[in-house]
């Protein structure tokens, strides 16, 4: 005689939230890497070069979204060189997809690092 099987709602309820779990997880993973490519971009447009090629998750809360009531807000750090002689920091703000502020931490350039003329 063939057994059947049952399906408790717990069963369902606990796959719900398994399913749920994984796709927070890989929507965070799309916004992780979207905010790598930000960085990269911006930091080329300045003249600098980011380094490691990585964003770090410092921070995550909530903030008010002109989109809905509310998102995610994720603070992303990293580092960048400017002549290859130190390391700056750099931080990105999202909230939910959106990117909203690049710092940067000030900065030798070139023209800084030349001698000025003596007058």
């Amino acid at each position: 005689m063939r057994e059947q099987t049952v399906i408790l709602l717990e069963d369902i309820v606990l796959w719900a939230l398994v399913v749920a779990l994984g796709a927070a997880l890989w929507h965070h993973l799309g916004i992780s890497q979207r905010a790598l490519a930000l960085a990269k971009s911006y930091t080329q447009e300045r003249g600098v070069t980011l380094l490691d090629q990585s964003v770090v998750l410092r921070r995550i809360g909530f903030a008010r979204s002109r989109h809905s009531l509310f998102a995610l807000k994720r603070t992303y750090s990293f580092e960048f060189a400017t002549l290859g002689d130190a390391r700056y920091p750099g931080s990105l703000v999202m909230v939910g997809k959106r990117l909203k502020a690049v710092e940067l931490a000030p900065f030798k350039t070139e023209q800084s690092h030349e001698e000025q003329p003596l007058l």
